[in-house]
């Protein structure tokens, strides 16, 4: 079943570093998908090379990239739960502070400092054109 887009990628992903190589912002990895992860899920690597999962409270300092790919948001259809190949943002990227989201929806402040940390990120809610 097709969705209604709701969120776009420009909502979440707010900018990035300038460089002739998409792949220094972006990365094409497998993600696991979760019920209700959409763009903005703030996520870890694991022991797998390439293999993204969703950031929980307790792994909130592993966070190193964050899922930017708007077939996370169900316009083409929805994902099952399970791997799927989805881009995600890894270094020099901008990301909109209102859809960062951990698993369980808990406080993200842990997260977002790892995320900045990890790859000259920033997360941020000042947004143009926001009140």
């Amino acid at each position: 079943m097709t969705a209604i887009l709701t969120t776009f990628q420009s909502d979440v992903l707010l900018g990035t570093v300038q460089s002739g190589d998409l792949g220094y912002s972006f990365e094409e990895a497998v993600v696991t998908i979760k019920d209700g992860m959409k763009m903005g899920a703030a996520l870890e690597s694991t022991s797998v090379a390439g293999k993204f999962t969703w950031v929980a409270t307790a792994t909130a300092d592993d966070c190193n990239a964050v899922l930017i790919d708007p077939r996370a948001e169900g316009y083409v259809e929805t994902l099952p739960a399970g791997d799927h190949t989805l881009v995600v943002a890894k270094r020099g990227a901008t990301i909109n502070k209102a859809f960062f989201a951990l698993d369980g929806g808990s406080d993200a402040a842990a997260a977002i400092a790892a995320f900045e940390k990890a790859g000259a990120n920033k997360v941020t809610d000042k947004v143009s054109g926001k009140a």
